[in-house]
């Protein structure tokens, strides 16, 4: 078997690509927003009703992202 070996230049490339898509993540606003469930008009299409207003903003348990941040 064959050891991969990593120098300096390449560790620091790896640290900045983790750190990039930490980022990424940890700006992900986690609400109805982007929730794959929204219809964008405060109705929820899993649960097939209106969405009081206080959740809009913070989302629920069952929030889930389709990787587009739009």
């Amino acid at each position: 078997m064959k050891k991969i070996l990593m120098n300096k230049d390449t560790l620091q490339n790896r640290i900045n690509l983790l750190q990039q898509e930490l980022e990424y993540h940890q700006n992900i606003k986690t609400n109805c927003s982007t929730c794959e469930h929204s219809q964008g008009v405060g109705f929820c299409l899993m649960w097939d009703c209106s969405v009081p207003d206080d959740v809009i903003q913070v989302g629920c348990n069952d929030w889930e992202f389709d990787n587009v941040p739009f």
